[in-house]
């Protein structure tokens, strides 16, 4: 809903969100300006190898809410 751009496929299992942004203009490691300038701390997808370039990892692992804020505050800055 709020980074329409974005490949998203709920996990099958598991807590952890892998997140194409490749569309989001945010270069081959979003995890770098995701932390710089929306504040929000998630992993490197070049760090789990190849594939990983443009993506990163969202732990979704807690609240709606909580997870809904990262979103939108990734969304600010894509």
């Amino acid at each position: 809903e709020h980074l329409p751009r974005a490949g998203y496929r709920q996990p099958a299992a598991g807590y952890l969100a892998w997140v194409d942004a490749r569309e989001l203009g945010l270069g081959p490691d979003p995890s770098i300006p995701i932390l710089d300038q929306a504040r929000v701390a998630v992993s490197s997808g070049p760090g789990f190898g190849t594939g990983g370039e443009g993506h990163f990892r969202l732990n979704i692992g807690t609240s709606p809410e909580l997870v809904e804020a990262a979103v939108r505050s990734v969304a600010e800055i894509a």
